[in-house]
């Protein structure tokens, strides 16, 4: 994409893993409805969208990396999280 590493942007990883994994967690384990982490993650976007309105290179770029980060984990934690928390086919019994 062409944006700078920056100290802020790995930052932004680890905000965007933490998120990520919390999401996947509470969908797992059936505590949360899927409302409410539709709602949370809304939520999160907006404010980390509004780094984009920024003027500064390095708050934009944070924008951007937090913007897409956390829409790859919400996408993520819908459809990789399922797939892994299924149980594996047992084999067929021998004839």
């Amino acid at each position: 994409m062409g944006l700078p590493l920056t100290p802020f942007s790995l930052l932004a990883v680890t905000f965007v893993l933490g998120i990520g994994i919390d999401s996947a967690v509470f969908l797992n384990a059936g505590s949360w409805s899927m409302s409410a982490i539709l709602v949370a993650w809304l939520t999160t976007l907006l404010g980390t969208a509004t780094l984009l309105l920024a003027n500064h290179p390095v708050v934009w770029s944070l924008g951007v990396s937090l913007s897409i980060g956390m829409t790859a984990a919400f996408v993520a934690a819908l459809l990789v999280t399922p797939a892994l928390s299924r149980p594996a086919a047992s084999p067929a019994p021998p004839a």
